[in-house]
C-alpha cells in the first residue's frame, strides 16, 4: 500500500515501507526535490535504508534551469549512500531520449543510481539491491501510477 507524502500538479511522493517513490508526469519543482529529500531523511533517522524509485511518465517536461541548479546543489554525492536509486524515463520521444542522456551524464560517478528506460529495468535494479522482489517493487510502482493518474484527474486541488 502507498502511503501519500505529498502532491503538487505534476508530482506524487510516497512510500511502500521504507521505499521512496516518485511519480512525475509534470514540472519537477524545488518544493518536490525538498519533500523526497526530507522524507528520506525521516526515513533514514527512524533506522531505515531507503531505496528510491523515480518514474518519470511519458512526456515529462525538463526541469527549468533553476531547478537543475538546485537539484545539483542538494544531491551531493553522499545523497544515496543509505540506498540505491533507481530512475524510470518511460518514452521514446526526442525530450524523453535528452532527459535520460542528461540523467546519466549526471549519475556517472555514482554507481547506486540507475537510469532505465523501463520501469522493469528499474525494479530489477532495485530488486538487486535491496529485500524486495522486482514483482513487489513493481506493484508498488504501478499503484503510485495508478494513484498520480487518479489525482490528476480530480483537478487542481493538491495534498499538503
Amino acid at each position: 500500500m502507498i502511503e501519500v507524502i505529498f502532491r503538487d500538479a505534476g508530482n506524487l511522493v510516497g512510500t511502500h515501507g521504507a521505499l521512496l517513490i516518485q511519480v512525475r508526469s509534470g514540472h519537477l519543482t524545488r518544493e518536490t526535490i525538498d519533500r523526497c529529500l526530507a522524507e528520506r531523511a525521516r526515513l533514514r533517522d527512524a533506522g531505515h535504508k531507503v531505496p528510491m524509485l523515480a518514474i518519470l511518465e511519458e512526456g515529462t517536461p525538463i526541469p527549468s534551469r533553476e531547478v537543475r541548479a538546485y537539484q545539483k546543489q542538494v544531491l551531493g554525492a553522499d545523497t544515496f549512500d543509505d540506498g540505491p536509486m533507481a530512475v524510470a524515463i518511460l518514452g521514446s520521444s526526442p525530450v524523453t531520449t535528452l532527459l535520460r542522456t542528461a540523467a546519466r551524464t549526471n549519475t556517472l560517478v555514482r554507481d547506486r543510481v540507475r537510469i532505465t528506460s523501463t520501469l522493469e529495468a528499474a525494479c530489477r535494479f532495485l530488486a538487486e539491491h535491496t529485500e524486495l522482489s522486482a514483482a513487489e517493487l513493481r506493484a508498488a510502482a504501478e499503484e503510485a501510477r495508478a494513484r498520480h493518474r487518479e489525482a490528476l484527474a480530480r483537478g487542481p486541488a493538491l495534498d499538503r
